[in-house]
């Protein structure tokens, strides 16, 4: 404690990530510390995922990510397949199911047509 008893320490002050709160670095914050939900535990995007921003003034309560579709890669359970593209009629449609008379798997054909 400094003259006539004021504190003159410094104060840090940090974000706080998980709790749904967009603030400062944080390029996400879904409530929660989990990773594989597209926020990470340290709230960063995850791969295959995006996360908008509130509009207004931060912080904001956040915006709930969501999957990529036509990105190539699959979350599984969130996407039936992912074909790097949104275009229809190729076996994965524009978002990310199987189409009708395909079977999709994972390798460097990802839609084979059937008959």
């Amino acid at each position: 404690i400094g003259e006539a008893g004021l504190d003159d320490s410094r104060f840090i002050c940090d974000e706080i990530c998980g709790d749904g709160y967009v603030a400062g670095v944080h390029g996400c914050d879904d409530g929660n510390n989990d990773d594989g939900d597209g926020c990470s535990s340290l709230c960063s995007v995850e791969e295959g995922w995006q996360c908008a921003f509130p509009p207004g003034p931060l912080p904001a309560l956040a915006i709930p990510c969501t999957t990529i579709c036509g990105d190539g890669l699959r979350i599984q359970g969130l996407e039936q397949c992912d074909d790097g593209n949104t275009a229809v009629d190729d076996g994965c449609s524009a978002t990310c199911s199987v189409e009708l008379a395909y079977n999709c798997s994972v390798g460097p054909k990802t839609a084979e047509f059937r008959m």
